[in-house]
């Protein structure tokens, strides 16, 4: 609502994707992990913001780089806020392209993994403000944890909570491909 586009960022398979679609299921949605939409984006990128000019998902956008300048001048033109909903893992390839195209145009949020009033389903949303009324009210939603280190080396990461994974082989994969697609 304050900015023509908003960027979530963060790592890979955090839910950046998955937030922005329930967030603004009547935004329509491009991916560009699929190649048809990735080459138009970098071949005709004109004809591309043409065809996506309004109330669009771009997801994993740092693949585009392109595609920011023409993204400036809409922008510019429309003079209207939420436009455009980017999200990008690669963050700083990604924040050198937004800093130097779309700054004061662009709201950027930082999406970490889950949180552990997350991963217990704790139901108290107050915003962390660090006076005793808020730790009052926190206090009254704290659950024991069984195991603390089964939790710490867990991690975070969405995937290891909605389904039976190996945390172990989930890291390593995670760490390879990360490493090897960097």
């Amino acid at each position: 609502e304050q900015f023509p586009a908003l960027l979530v960022t963060g790592p890979r398979q955090v839910g950046k994707s998955t937030l922005l679609q329930h967030s603004a299921p009547e935004y329509d949605y491009v991916s560009f992990d699929d190649p048809l939409l990735l080459t138009q984006a970098k071949e005709e990128p004109n004809l591309f913001v043409l065809n996506h000019i309004e109330r669009v998902i771009l997801d994993e956008v740092q693949y585009a780089p392109e595609l920011f300048s023409l993204l400036k001048l809409h922008i510019d033109k429309q003079k209207r806020n939420g436009i455009y909903l980017l999200s990008g893992s690669q963050a700083f390839e990604l924040m050198q392209n937004v800093s130097e195209t779309l700054a004061g145009r662009i709201a950027i949020l930082k999406l970490s993994g889950l949180s552990l009033r997350e991963i217990q389903s704790i139901p108290f949303y107050d915003a962390f403000i660090p006076n005793q009324q808020y730790l009052v009210q926190r206090e009254k939603h704290l659950q024991s944890i069984d195991n603390i280190w089964q939790t710490i080396h867990q991690g975070y990461m969405p995937r290891l909570y909605e389904q039976k994974v190996n945390w172990d082989v989930y890291y390593a994969s995670y760490v390879s491909t990360y490493i090897e697609r960097d």
